[in-house]
């Protein structure tokens, strides 16, 4: 499901993404780790993630890092288990620092 994730290309600087963009299984244990029950109604979410952009493609650090948001649809199955993960947007984050 990541091959809609390696073709995007930062706002910021321009450059690819690569598989820095956060996944569909790194989403869902994120949303689970806190302890809380969660319970998926609608058999689409959209939501968004927030992750730095702080390597390049081949994994080398940036040398000015910024803040971006993903955009993520994700599709679910009666059983609740994400069945696929689309990419809509990728916009720039806001710098906390």
């Amino acid at each position: 499901m990541r091959e809609n994730i390696t073709n995007a290309v930062c706002p910021v600087c321009g450059r690819k993404l690569g598989d820095h963009v956060p996944d569909m299984e790194s989403l869902l244990a994120e949303l689970s780790y806190d302890g809380k029950d969660i319970r998926i109604v609608t058999p689409e979410v959209v939501v968004e993630a927030d992750f730095d952009h702080a390597l390049d493609e081949e994994g080398f650090s940036l040398d000015e890092p910024h803040p971006l948001v993903a955009v993520i649809k994700i599709r679910f199955d009666s059983s609740g288990k994400g069945t696929s993960y689309e990419v809509l947007q990728i916009i720039k984050g806001v710098n906390n620092g």
